[in-house]
């Protein structure tokens, strides 16, 4: 799994130990083709990483750099339900530059003065009222999505239904891969460790990437909190469907969709909520 340096400790020769840290160099990155969902989801990384009285400087670092240039979602996936949870198709904040794609080219609007700024060394033409209709059509069309989450009191209704059947049927098709959560945005789970030399004189601490579906995740003092399948599944959906509005005042799901498309064996998010969340609650 991807990893990083958070700092390192070595042990000098009077026994005194040291400490350094060492923080990715900021670099100016630019990403094009940023859906609107990725934007939601990185305001949620922010929100995580940047506020809440801390700060993390390795985020920091590679966040400042960035270039965001969105393309608003003019043909959505047949997976996606970005629609249904508020966050696209159509980007409407936290982006530098916009792309609306047309049949002959793009219509691009700057958010930013780095978009601004990157504009303005384009040689670009006025939009056209044809085209800016034409856009706004296949905008229009691109909302009528075919799937969607339950959208009455589904955070209340998940925490009712804590020992629905649903789950151990869901456990039965998981295979506990990680792929929703590798390709997730929202997903920031990680664990770290430490790498020490045999003779003790130094030591890197990492921190990696990681599952809330791989068992050690939950491991605590010698007790896997979440021994089996449908424990994890169980608290990547309602954590993500329902305690995070308790931390992040909204959702922690974008409507992306990749869960859906990614998963080995066919389990659709967006259906399984709808069925533990329907009938009688099993709490």
């Amino acid at each position: 799994s991807p990893h990083e340096s958070l700092w390192q400790s070595s042990c000098e020769t009077k026994g005194q130990i040291t400490f350094q840290q060492t923080l990715p160099e900021k670099k100016p990155l630019a990403i094009i083709g940023v859906r609107s969902c990725d934007i939601a989801a990185l305001y949620i990384h922010d929100k995580h990483f940047l506020q809440h009285g801390y700060a993390d400087p390795y985020y920091r670092a590679r966040r400042d750099g960035l270039l965001l240039i969105a393309v608003n979602c003019t043909h959505p996936a047949e997976t996606c339900f970005c629609a249904s949870t508020g966050d696209g198709p159509t980007a409407s904040y936290g982006y530098d530059l916009l792309l609306t794609e047309l049949d002959d080219g793009f219509i691009i609007q700057a958010h930013t003065e780095k978009g601004v700024s990157v504009r303005q060394q384009l040689k670009l033409n006025e939009a056209t009222t044809a085209q800016r209709q034409a856009a706004d059509r296949a905008m229009a069309q691109s909302k009528q999505q075919q799937r969607h989450l339950p959208s009455k009191n589904l955070s209340e209704k998940l925490q009712q239904n804590l020992q629905h059947p649903r789950w151990q049927e869901i456990a039965e098709r998981c295979l506990s891969c990680g792929n929703c959560t590798s390709v997730c945005p929202t997903c920031f789970c990680h664990s770290e460790y430490e790498e020490a030399a045999l003779d003790g004189s130094h030591s890197v601490h990492f921190r990696q990437w990681d599952s809330c579906f791989s068992q050690q995740h939950s491991y605590i003092h010698g007790l896997t909190i979440r021994p089996d399948t449908r424990l994890r599944y169980r608290q990547w959906m309602v954590h993500k469907l329902g305690s995070w509005h308790e931390q992040f005042a909204r959702s922690g799901c974008v409507g992306c969709g990749r869960c859906i498309t990614w998963c080995p064996v066919g389990i659709d998010f967006t259906e399984e909520a709808a069925i533990i969340c329907e009938g009688e609650a099993h709490d």
